[in-house]
């Protein structure tokens, strides 16, 4: 009875902090995504509180890329004629522009005290076939340190990658 104190104290796992948290996420990332790719460092070199302004704005920002490749995917489509496709990327481009101005306006009237979580910027130094190279990463977390642009880490790793191609 005497050591079950002792048995408990031990046996608590110390929670990771966020460094060894977000290394252990890109790396599952970095592996699913080019096993050729070594994670050589990974340091956060800032840390801010993402209330609602800062995530309009990170969504918008977001929201802009997508419909600038979208765009691109038309213009590609006429370029070949390809209708259907024409046809396709018109039926999104007519609703993702709309949305995109609503969000631009949602911008101004943010709530800056309201907390949604942190954004983490983490610089990675990453070699493959004994090259080197560092690039930035952004995290966003939400308020119980869950990351939530998965599919970011994902094509951010992508278009990393091909840079040595």
């Amino acid at each position: 009875m005497a050591l079950l104190p002792v048995l408990i104290l031990c046996c608590k796992s110390k929670p990771e902090n966020l460094t060894d948290q977000l290394r252990s996420n890109f790396l599952s990332h970095l592996n699913k995504m080019d096993s050729s790719l070594v994670l050589d460092s990974f340091t956060i070199i800032k840390t801010d509180t993402m209330n609602q302004r800062l995530f309009s704005v990170i969504e918008d920002t977001i929201y802009r890329r997508i419909l600038a490749r979208v765009q691109s995917q038309m213009e590609s489509a006429r370029k070949k004629n390809l209708a259907d496709s024409m046809a396709f990327y018109q039926d999104e481009l007519d609703y993702m522009i709309p949305a995109s101005d609503s969000l631009t306006k949602v911008i101004s009237y943010s709530d800056t005290t309201k907390k949604y979580g942190i954004v983490a910027i983490c610089k990675v130094q990453i070699t493959k076939k004994s090259i080197s190279k560092t690039e930035k990463f952004y995290y966003f977390l939400s308020r119980n340190s869950t990351v939530v642009n998965s599919e970011m880490i994902d094509s951010s790793i992508t278009r990393f990658a091909l840079t040595w191609n």
